[in-house]
């Protein structure tokens, strides 16, 4: 499913540059490069109500700069089976700027406990794309 498309009036390898800071992402992430094979977990808040524990563990597994970078997601969970997704983030240059277009693969809109964790990534990542058109517009201190 498409969960965002954004353009950006920058060409493709400046947002590159800027969306893979960590810094820019509102969940906290301890371990990213933007590299085939990394390994890195995510933290997020707890969601009372649903199984899941607040950490994800995640490997690169696509990362073609100023094209496309991919990640697999396992969000651990207290029973069942975790949450298996596929985040991608696909580049593409448009009129001297940049299409940015999120994909989510894998969410089981069946279990409640996906359907929130949904509403956190989605929120997540709309305060991600204001933070780096803030960053790729000069408007936010590095």
């Amino acid at each position: 499913m498409i969960l965002f498309e954004r353009s950006f009036a920058y060409p493709p390898q400046q947002v590159w540059r800027a969306m893979v800071d960590p810094d820019l992402w509102s969940l906290q992430t301890d371990g990213f490069r933007p590299e085939v094979g990394c390994q890195y977990r995510i933290t997020h808040p707890a969601i009372m109500g649903t199984r899941l524990l607040g950490t994800g563990d995640c490997t690169v597994v696509a990362a073609d700069p100023g094209e496309l970078l991919a990640v697999d997601f396992v969000g651990a969970v207290r029973e069942g089976n975790p949450a298996r997704w596929t985040i991608s983030h696909r580049l593409t240059a448009e009129d001297g700027g940049t299409l940015l277009t999120t994909y989510l693969d894998g969410v089981d809109i069946n279990d409640h406990s996906e359907k929130v964790l949904l509403r956190v990534v989605t929120d997540s990542t709309a305060r991600s794309l204001h933070v780096l058109q803030e960053m790729l517009s000069g408007r936010t201190a590095r």
